[in-house]
């Protein structure tokens, strides 16, 4: 897994690429926490995701209810198949969990 940060009118546009698993959540969740503590924005972009597990879909709710908590924004946008595939498998209700653009 890589990421790439973009900084777009005063947000942070993270792009993810690649697995997001149990093996690569650790530095995933860095990065976001150290996006929340320099944006009030931040913007997902799921589109180069191609691997995700129970740990991947864990970090991306975790880090919505951060959000939520800290009263920043978290917009997810070009969410990946294999999401959703994950999401179904899990039974998560993804509408009304996350914050899809």
């Amino acid at each position: 897994m890589g990421f790439t940060l973009e900084e777009k009118n005063e947000q942070a546009l993270l792009k993810i690429e690649g697995a997001l698993t149990i093996y690569e959540v650790a530095s995933l969740r860095h990065e976001l926490l150290m996006c929340f503590e320099n944006y009030n924005d931040l913007v997902l972009d799921l589109s180069n995701t191609n691997d995700l597990d129970t740990a991947g879909i864990q970090l991306i709710c975790s880090a919505q209810k951060t959000a939520k908590q800290t009263g920043k924004t978290l917009k997810i946008t070009n969410v990946s198949k294999c999401f959703y595939e994950a999401a179904s498998l899990i039974g998560l209700d993804t509408e009304n969990t996350l914050n899809f653009v």
